[in-house]
């Protein structure tokens, strides 16, 4: 039996990494080597899991678009967890980002419409409004004792009718979630120069709703030969120009793991026991589509110092684009992972 190095394991929290020890998974196939510049894929070309290549599997934007009747518009809350682990400082940073856009037609195009919005849990340390086409009038209008509510005039423009930013936010370091439990470890074998990498990812079983698009993409390092690589799963690629090894795997229902596992040559043999175990950064990235890390909501009111100008054309009264109407908002969410671990 090989001698193998003490193992590098790493838990970390909403991301990290893991492997099983035990009997080897790997495939037998030896890499070409005509094909050393060339991504190397141990599945078919085409990506059964993501064939659009878009950033989210259903674009929040296309799930419900502004009614024919033209008094309700689309927004989408879409919020991005970013964290980061590093094992040489053991250091640890996380950080939540949302941004709001709307989507509404031409028929509201000069018309202003008022757009409110909540956080009752004071999940919300910062929120900038877009100045070009969003006025923060939260003073005139409402009277309310949560600081982060926030009442903003959207006045869109002709070059605004498509999808548009109107805000973005960040969340307070108080709001941790743990969508995700990740474990990953490294073993080196120096008696048959070969390190062995293995991730697995727990998806928390408090979770709503499955997490989609889910991509792992690993680094692979100078003193390691990513052309020897061998994997256990099919979705693997190998990128020698980049020296990464992605891949794209399938959905994973809530309270459900996933586990992927690579073997590799060191590219200098060496019989030195002593010889540091080598590190492989990992990128783990998600969707989630209906779900959200914070509770900020978002709703239509009516625009209380617009109701002069309405008293002066009548026929406004029953239009659904009055200017002292609340516009009805139909609102979809969705959320992004990205844990690094390096």
């Amino acid at each position: 039996p090989a001698a193998a190095a003490p193992a590098a394991a790493v838990t970390t929290v909403a991301g990290g990494e893991g492997g099983e020890e035990g009997k080897s998974p790997f495939s037998s196939s030896t890499p070409n080597p005509d094909s050393r510049h060339q991504p190397k894929s141990t599945t078919k070309s085409s990506d059964k899991t993501n064939p659009s290549g878009e950033l989210f599997p259903s674009d929040p934007m296309s799930l419900s678009r502004v009614e024919s009747h033209g008094t309700t518009i689309h927004v989408a809350i879409q919020e991005q967890l970013s964290c980061l682990f590093d094992d040489f400082s053991n250091g640890t940073s996380r950080r939540i980002e949302g941004t709001i856009h709307v989507q509404a037609g031409e028929e509201l195009v000069d018309k202003p419409f008022l757009v409110h919005i909540q956080d009752t849990s004071k999940h919300v340390s910062q929120l900038l409004e877009e100045p070009t086409i969003c006025q923060d009038i939260t003073a005139q209008v409402i009277e309310s004792e949560n600081p982060g509510d926030r009442v903003l005039r959207v006045n869109l423009t002709p070059k605004h009718t498509g999808e548009t930013c109107i805000a973005s936010y960040v969340c307070d370091s108080g709001l941790r979630p743990i969508p995700l439990l990740v474990k990953t470890k490294v073993r080196a074998f120096h008696d048959i120069q070969k390190v062995r990498v293995g991730i697995k990812i727990r998806s928390n079983p408090s979770n709503a709703v499955s997490m989609t698009r889910l991509g792992v993409i690993m680094a692979v390092p100078p003193d390691v030969n990513g052309e020897t690589v061998l994997m256990s799963k099919e979705g693997g690629v190998w990128d020698s120009m980049k020296r990464l090894i992605a891949w794209s795997l399938e959905p994973l229902e809530p309270g459900h793991v996933i586990e992927v596992q690579c073997q590799l040559d060191f590219m200098v043999p060496s019989q030195d026991k002593n010889r540091p175990t080598p590190r492989f950064p990992v990128l783990i990235r998600c969707d989630a589509i209906d779900e959200q890390f914070s509770d900020v909501d978002i709703s239509g009111i009516h625009d209380p110092t617009m109701q002069d100008k309405d008293d002066h054309h009548e026929q406004q009264q029953s239009s659904p684009t009055s200017a002292s109407s609340p516009i009805q908002i139909n609102v979809s969410r969705s959320t992004r992972i990205l844990h690094r671990k390096v």
